[in-house]
């Protein structure tokens, strides 16, 4: 029964994962529907309404080691999970959250496959670069998700077609200037640490290890890149509750009789 549940569900995690991963890398607010990081359908019995996709409750119990109905293959996922939606709340991904999105010139892998991405950038100076790996998609719905492994000689950062605007007068793609040695990490391996070089105007980031620069090179859905300004602390990111001591109703659920003209608009302590 659990090899079956697993081989029909598991085509449909592995895209939901990918999907999570774009979300996350984009602007707005990445959003889970409650159950689908644990496999719930919406239509696991005849009891379930299959048109609003309605759910009893979430199995919790399928992640729980040491439960008689737990899952390994949905403990996995749901760890997968938890930590994409982790990118979100690290203090130094923040730009992910509330920095300005700047469009980048679609990145060339060495095999030509064009790769989209945007950096964002804080008012505190803290700034993310996105990168998407757009290959691994097919229609057969029996068959996993898995993007394929890409490589990249260097992230360009370089307006396309000029500085400002391109030769047919639009917006050009990219930025300029960003100043060389800017420190990038990756957002998933603290380990996995990036610089931005400059060559004749021509700005780029480039993968750095052991004190030599090598092309970017990753098999995920995404690549998210963080760089924090030297010097500046970290600012809260977290989340903060305020109950008043008191509290405010508008005048008009008030029920006072007849009132004067304009005076329903008004607030009352």
């Amino acid at each position: 029964e659990n090899d079956t549940f697993q081989q029909t569900i598991e085509p449909g995690i592995t895209r939901l994962l990918g999907m999570m991963k774009y979300l996350v890398a984009l602007p707005g607010m990445p959003t889970l529907y409650d159950g689908d990081d644990m496999g719930a359908t919406g239509y696991d019995t005849k009891t379930k309404n299959m048109y609003l996709q309605g759910r009893q409750r979430v199995h919790d119990e399928w992640a729980e080691k040491g439960n008689d109905l737990y899952k390994e293959f949905i403990k996995k996922h749901k760890d997968e999970f938890d930590k994409i939606m982790e990118v979100r709340r690290k203090p130094e991904c923040n730009a992910l959250n509330n920095g300005t999105p700047f469009m980048l010139p679609k990145q060339v892998t060495t095999d030509k496959q064009a790769c989209p991405a945007i950096l964002r950038q804080s008012t505190d100076g803290r700034m993310a670069i996105s990168i998407f790996n757009p290959t691994g998609f097919v229609n057969d719905t029996d068959k996993d998700y898995s993007p394929q492994h890409i490589k990249i000689e260097s992230i360009n950062l370089n307006c396309e077609e000029g500085s400002t605007t391109t030769h047919n007068g639009t917006l050009g793609r990219g930025i300029q200037g960003l100043k060389e040695g800017t420190k990038f990490v990756n957002a998933n391996d603290s380990n996995d640490i990036y610089y931005v070089r400059e060559n004749n105007g021509a700005y780029y980031l480039k993968r750095h290890i052991n004190g030599t620069d090598y092309p970017i090179e990753f098999s995920d859905s995404t690549l998210i890149l963080y760089s924090v300004p030297d010097g500046k602390p970290l600012s809260f990111t977290g989340k903060m509750d305020v109950k008043l001591p008191f509290k405010f109703i508008a005048r008009n659920y008030e029920n006072k009789g007849k009132e004067e003209n304009g005076n329903k608009l008004t607030l009352l302590k």
